[in-house]
């Protein structure tokens, strides 16, 4: 087991998510496409601090994604089988599973739809502002950094 026996369904939904995500990777390969969630990622990645895995932001926040403290630690308290300290955000991975554990925790109907959009919102403005305009300028950057990336 990858999280010890304490992850155990930790390890069945990063399974399911990891099927889906062949799945979509397969589907994505025969139309010549880049799968959404990867797309969603490095377009916010672009957005937040263009890529940059050492950023520094002015509230504290750390790495390409500019992740707060208090996103990991809610994204923790949601997964504690991911571990680790705050200061790993710096890698993309592991950053990358927070997103998801983060999301998981305040929008597991997005992931499941993959909802682009919802997922960009709530990682901007957290999950009860999502929704406000300035979600909606957030969104429109990280989708027009999506449709840059390619299909």
């Amino acid at each position: 087991m990858i999280f010890g026996t304490k992850g155990l369904l930790l390890e069945i939904i990063l399974v399911l998510l990891v099927a889906v995500l062949v799945i979509g990777i397969l589907a994505a390969a025969a139309n010549g496409e880049t799968l959404p969630l990867r797309r969603l990622f490095t377009a916010i990645g672009i957005v937040e601090s263009e890529g940059d895995d050492a950023a520094v932001g002015d509230a504290g926040e750390l790495g390409r994604y500019q992740i707060l403290p208090a996103y990991w630690q809610d994204a923790i308290e949601h997964a504690p089988e991911l571990g680790g300290k705050y200061e790993d955000v710096r890698e993309p991975r592991y950053a990358e599973f927070i997103m998801l554990a983060y999301w998981l925790r305040h929008c597991p109907g997005a992931v499941e739809r993959m909802n682009t959009e919802r997922l960009a919102r709530t990682h901007h403005r957290g999950c009860n502002l999502w929704a406000d305009a300035a979600g909606g300028v957030y969104w429109r950057k990280v989708k027009a950094a999506m449709e840059k990336g390619g299909k």
